[in-house]
């Protein structure tokens, strides 16, 4: 999954993600790719919060 709009609601995060995360046959993982431009205050700090929920959610990396 690639991530590219800037979400900072948790509840939209896993809602996005976890359509990704539905299992469907011969599936066995999934990678979320998650753009930021870091040099962008409020798309740094939206990131941030994005980061919280992916730990919520048990991803790593």
């Amino acid at each position: 999954m690639f991530l590219v709009g800037p979400i900072s609601y948790p509840g939209l995060l896993v809602q996005a993600v976890g359509r990704a995360l539905r299992r469907h046959e011969g599936k066995t993982h999934v990678i979320v790719h998650d753009y930021v431009d870091a040099n962008v205050p409020v798309l740094k700090a939206q990131y941030s919060r994005r980061r919280v929920a992916y730990r919520q959610m048990g991803f790593i990396g």
